[in-house]
């Protein structure tokens, strides 16, 4: 982490089944190092059912990790307000040969799912909103996928406001990559033509930001 300007750059971290760890080690660093944490911006975040989904198992049962999730938002919320705790990917969906419709319903259930258990644990629906960061893949079909992230918004935007959630909480931060399920192991240097139409379909359908996978990521060992 040093050398790098946390106040001006976002910090974009995922951190697996939990938050916890990656957030401890990351703050006492910059703690350590005199940096201001009530700068920073982005997220070091956890998704936990999207490990579970992919993985099959998590060192931890649900309710433990969604109380690690709880205790790394109310942290954020405290000393780092600028700073998100939890990602919610959807990759795991897309690897998996979802059609762009299923991606968008098991993401969205996911995040619920999350909602839910924060505010189980002591948090407002405007704080939990707010501690949400979403990962969508970028697929093949152009227009689809402007047509995705255009839906995405309103139903997040119904779901908070059904929760109580203010005006603000209802706002959407969406991460994006490119699916790998679209990529080809043959031709890899394809994967850059691919790519550029996948970040650009993400810039168009009004992504917060983008991840640009190197070309040969389905050959790397």
């Amino acid at each position: 982490l040093a050398g790098l300007k946390l106040g001006e750059y976002p910090l974009y971290i995922y951190a697996g089944e939990t938050a916890l760890p990656m957030l401890s080690l990351v703050m006492g660093a910059l703690k350590a190092s005199g940096q201001d944490l009530k700068k920073l911006k982005g997220f070091v975040g956890a998704n936990p059912v999207g490990e579970l989904a992919e993985q099959g198992q998590n060192h931890a049962s649900l309710e433990k990790l969604y109380d690690e999730m709880a205790e790394a938002a109310k942290w954020a919320k405290d000393n780092a307000p600028g700073l998100k705790t939890v990602f919610v990917r959807s990759d795991v969906f897309s690897r998996g040969g979802s059609n762009d419709v299923q991606e968008a319903a098991y993401t969205l259930a996911m995040a619920v799912a999350y909602l839910r258990a924060l505010m189980d644990r002591g948090l407002t629906i405007d704080e939990a909103a707010k501690q949400i960061v979403f990962g969508f893949s970028m697929g093949a079909n152009f227009f689809l996928q402007i047509a995705k992230l255009r839906a995405l918004r309103p139903l997040w935007a119904q779901i908070v406001e059904a929760f109580g959630g203010s005006q603000e909480a209802r706002r959407m931060h969406i991460h994006a990559k490119p699916a790998l399920f679209f990529k080809t192991v043959y031709d890899p240097y394809v994967n850059m033509l691919r790519n550029t139409t996948e970040i650009f379909s993400g810039v168009v359908g009004g992504i917060d930001s983008f991840e640009s996978s190197p070309f040969d990521e389905p050959i790397r060992k």
